[in-house]
């Protein structure tokens, strides 16, 4: 019998912002937030607060080793990903 069970989805309910604060508004913006999100054992995690270096566009990477043959997957509260 195949396994149809969906990986669990995350959205834009899944984290509260706190707080937003511009910490620096010259060539590029530094923005510090205050948040919590959903956690997947279930209720909500303790207030995180990072830092966003906002300058535009960006890039992603996946890590890849050629000799497994195997990607890296990382599940993690990514603020600039929100």
């Amino acid at each position: 019998m195949p396994h149809n069970k969906q990986p669990t989805q995350f959205g834009r309910d899944d984290i509260q912002i706190e707080a937003t604060d511009v910490v620096y508004n010259g060539y590029f913006k530094m923005i510090k937030y205050r948040f919590r999100h959903r956690l997947f054992a279930g209720g909500w995690s303790e207030v995180i607060d990072r830092e966003l270096f906002e300058r535009g566009h960006a890039v992603a990477m996946l890590p890849y080793d050629p000799v497994s043959d195997k990607v890296v997957l990382v599940e993690q509260i990514r603020v600039g990903a929100w």
